[in-house]
């Protein structure tokens, strides 16, 4: 593997998990450790399990001396969506931030809600990203569903209806063994709008073995890339409320707060985003107000 990857002019990262109970220590001996593992790789992919604030300091000594011992050979981190980081730090000693938003699954009328990468979660953790960090995200994007690979979950598609959240820009399936959510060219394309919105120019893609020949999910990165202008956000950040077919009216505002944190956006989307509104997929007859980003009201 590392010969074809030399050979193609490819780099090759370890990837390497570290529980965060074992954070603290030395960190100049854990890079040692790590290092010795990695030995004729390009550099290496940490992930860190069981992250709290209390192991903060802890990740970024070892991204440190991680840094200082690879010298050109690439480091690249994991960081959890809302996670216990110093991000401006940690952006300063690594070449990216893999950028994991997972959902946080909920059921509702009997269906599990578990959305892959939902842009509502990416939306909130790019927004949370100090600006000198934000140059170093990559997003993560699944390309497995459930433990299925592209191809089974298109072969599960073509026996089961496929339903459709506006909300979260993905479609899902409804097996008798359970909701299940993937992605498609059509929600690659969305996140990949949402990448760009923020500058964010690199994806991840959580496992190569999983695509299909003539992938979707790969169609749609480079579908979303020539895209010439980010599309509205949908329900990423903003919500309506409606009742039975019929949804009113809002008028979107972004506040200062926010403007001030993301001052090109309403730059880049004008009117048509901060008026966009649409009704959540489970609403039904019942008023319904989906989350919003903290800086965003309604009037």
């Amino acid at each position: 593997f590392l010969v074809q990857c030399r050979l193609q002019g490819s780099r090759a990262l370890l990837g390497v998990t570290v529980d965060a109970a074992a954070l603290g220590g030395d960190p100049t001996l854990q890079a040692s450790r790590i290092l010795s593992a990695a030995d004729g790789f390009g550099g290496v992919a940490l992930s860190v399990s069981g992250m709290t604030a209390k192991q903060r300091d802890g990740l970024t000594a070892l991204a440190a001396a991680l840094r200082a011992a690879l010298g050109e050979d690439r480091l690249l981190l994991t960081v959890d969506a809302g996670g216990a980081y110093d991000l401006a730090a940690l952006a300063a000693r690594c070449d990216g931030l893999l950028l994991a938003t997972p959902p946080d699954p909920v059921t509702k009328n009997g269906i599990r809600v578990a959305p892959l990468e939902p842009p509502e979660e990416i939306v909130r953790a790019m927004a949370a990203v100090p600006a000198a960090a934000r140059s170093k995200l990559i997003l993560t994007l699944s390309t497995t569903a459930g433990g299925r690979t592209e191809a089974e979950v298109q072969a599960l598609a073509a026996k089961n209806r496929a339903y459709y959240s506006d909300r979260y820009a993905q479609n899902y399936l409804l097996p008798s063994s359970g909701a299940v959510w993937y992605h498609d060219e059509s929600s690659i394309q969305e996140r990949v709008q949402l990448c760009r919105l923020f500058d964010i120019g690199t994806v991840a893609l959580s496992d190569l073995s999983a695509l299909s020949e003539g992938s979707g999910i790969l169609k749609g990165i480079r579908q979303g890339k020539k895209r010439k202008r980010a599309p509205p956000f949908r329900a990423a950040l903003l919500s309506a409320r409606g009742t039975g077919n019929k949804i009113k009216n809002w008028k979107w505002t972004i506040l200062p707060s926010l403007r001030s944190r993301l001052p090109d956006l309403t730059g880049r989307m004008g009117d048509h985003f901060i008026r966009r509104s649409a009704i959540d997929w489970h609403s039904g007859s019942a008023a319904h107000r989906a989350r919003t980003l903290p800086g965003i009201r309604c009037r």
